[in-house]
């Protein structure tokens, strides 16, 4: 089966399973207060079900498996918090209601409401001191508001590099900042 064959039959899939999915994922796996990722984890694990290679997506297509891929895939995302669903979405939310105030909650706020913010003073002087590698994924992110996956495709770097880069990036500046 060539890949847009595979494409066309894996929407076709997705269009006929979606609602089924959307509540199997509302009432069984977002639930006891969860109910509002129900979306958006949906959403993150169907592109990146669409991002894995095409000789697994047509195996689990042939195996009747996506379905049980998805749900158990929503269900490892949403509760572990390593995983990229709450790095993405669920983590900001979590400490925004416990009032945490570490700088990497403080960059994804938004970096213009922060000017006056002595972490952001900090940290704005700290970031040209950085290896120019560090600075253009700053840049990438933080500027031009690319995602993990926009750069991942864009520089073609493993999305476990760039992670692991910006946590670097993210220590660098706490450390040099760790006293504003």
């Amino acid at each position: 089966m060539s890949e847009e064959e595979l494409n066309r039959e894996i929407n076709k899939w997705f269009n006929e399973n979606y609602e089924s999915l959307l509540f199997q994922v509302k009432h069984n796996i977002c639930k006891d207060g969860m109910s509002m990722y129900t979306e958006e984890l949906l959403s993150h694990v169907i592109l990146w079900t669409l991002e894995r290679k095409p000789e697994m997506k047509e195996q689990m297509l042939r195996d009747n498996k996506l379905e049980n891929y998805i749900l158990r895939t929503c269900g490892l995302q949403l509760r572990s918090s390593t995983s990229p669903f709450y790095r993405e979405a669920r983590r900001f939310k979590m400490s925004a209601r416990s009032g945490v105030s570490e700088i990497d909650d403080i960059i994804d706020e938004g970096l213009n409401s922060l000017e006056g913010d002595p972490q952001y003073q900090c940290m704005m002087k700290e970031i040209p001191q950085l290896h120019w590698y560090y600075q253009k994924l700053i840049e990438e992110k933080w500027t031009n508001g690319l995602t993990f996956q926009q750069m991942r495709v864009k520089y073609g770097i493993t999305l476990a590099s760039l992670k692991n880069d910006f946590t670097i990036i993210y220590d660098i500046l706490r450390e040099k900042c760790k006293t504003c």
